[in-house]
């Protein structure tokens, strides 16, 4: 099975992304400098905006996630 969910989010000027195993966005809008893995705020959805389908192909244990970010025209 496939599914695909885009989340749109915004930088911050605290986002320092120096964590050294998470990545996260959120829909806050605002950011502490203790945020050390948020690289987004502003999501346009968080967890519960998942599509359902989305969610119960992750409650597999062989589920792939493949993220792809994009900024300004840099994809990584």
């Amino acid at each position: 099975m496939e599914a695909t969910e885009i989340i749109y989010c915004r930088g911050h000027p605290l986002v320092s992304a120096s964590h050294p195993t998470t990545f996260e966005v959120t829909r806050e809008e605002t950011l502490s400098e203790n945020g050390h893995c948020i690289i987004g705020v502003g999501a346009n959805k968080g967890a519960s905006g998942l599509l359902k389908k989305f969610k119960e192909i992750l409650c597999h244990d062989d589920a792939l996630l493949a993220t792809t970010l994009s900024c300004e025209g840099v994809r990584v």
